[in-house]
């Protein structure tokens, strides 16, 4: 090697020491964001724990004269045998239909086959007279809402990870105003809600149009907080996907079709939904006891 091409390379070589050592700038120096995980498997509970639905009558005829705090305990009970029954522990649990105090102690009990749960949040619905939502008295007026549970904490800050909403568009004629809760976990953001009920799932009901307006605010705020991260929205959209509720079908159809990003969406066969932008490679649903709750129990397996 001639000893001109030697002092090349040895120039060459100085120059690239400090280029190897000088720290990132532009796109390299951001903070790396969390790997989305591969498989997330969700399960969905619409509990009825309120005290004050018709179905939590079923439960009273069902369990005797035990008080409703007994009755909403035992529903407990069964919701974690339900998730125990899975051949592998689901990453988020989402509940709708209960009270405050369902919660206590719960993520304790969830665990199983090596798995616990650090995570949760409570998102109460609101009353048109100010505040949260009670349970019925019978029940120690306790908060009524949704949840959302994660094997994992919440990363801080707190306020920066945790969303919560109230609807602009609400049912004029009850003291419920129904909301939505987010969870961004790492790699993941989930939410749920249960939106305004409708009475005529077959036909005609003047509430539709506000189950519809929630549905397409829901889309629009858990894709915003969501950002880039995938997405999971499982909870009671009170609107059936079925060519027997065409009007129904039609409003979810107007709801994913407002979706900037693409969804998926897959349901219990009726009422419950999970929409997703991630790829659903499996879902399913099994009936629930009747005097437990009127909603299936929805499981679904999601993967990118």
């Amino acid at each position: 090697m001639s000893s001109r091409r030697l002092r090349g390379l040895l120039v060459a070589a100085a120059l690239a020491i400090p280029l190897a050592a000088a720290p990132a700038t532009g796109a390299a120096a951001q903070v790396r964001r969390p790997a989305a995980p591969h498989t997330l498997r969700v399960i969905q509970m619409n509990l009825c724990n309120s005290g004050s639905a018709h179905c939590f009558t079923k439960k009273r005829d069902h369990y005797g004269n035990i008080g409703d705090d007994n009755i909403a305990k035992k529903t407990m009970a069964w919701a974690v045998k339900r998730v125990h029954s899975l051949a592998t522990p689901p990453d988020v649990i989402t509940l709708n239909e209960i009270c405050g105090k369902d919660l206590q102690g719960l993520k304790k009990k969830l665990g199983y086959k090596g798995v616990t749960y650090r995570g949760d949040s409570f998102f109460p619905v609101r009353s048109k007279h100010g505040g949260a939502l009670k349970c019925k008295s019978s029940r120690g007026s306790t908060r009524y809402g949704s949840a959302i549970i994660t094997k994992a904490a919440l990363p801080k800050p707190y306020a920066t990870h945790r969303d919560y909403l109230k609807y602009r568009s609400q049912w004029p004629y009850v003291a419920e105003r129904r909301t939505m809760g987010c969870r961004k976990m790492s790699g993941f953001t989930v939410c749920t809600t249960q939106l305004l009920n409708i009475a005529k799932h077959g036909g005609p009901d003047s509430r539709r149009q506000y189950t519809e307006a929630q549905c397409l605010q829901m889309i629009e705020r858990a894709q915003k907080f969501a950002g880039r991260d995938p997405l999971i929205i499982a909870g009671d959209l009170n609107l059936k996907w079925s060519k027997k509720t065409p009007a129904d079908q039609a409003s979810l159809r107007r709801c994913i079709k407002a979706s900037t990003r693409y969804v998926t969406r897959k349901s219990d066969g009726d009422v419950q939904h999970v929409i997703t932008t991630m790829h659903v490679a499996k879902v399913a649903a099994k009936a629930s006891p009747k005097w437990i709750t009127d909603h299936p129990t929805l499981w679904v397996k999601a993967t990118r």
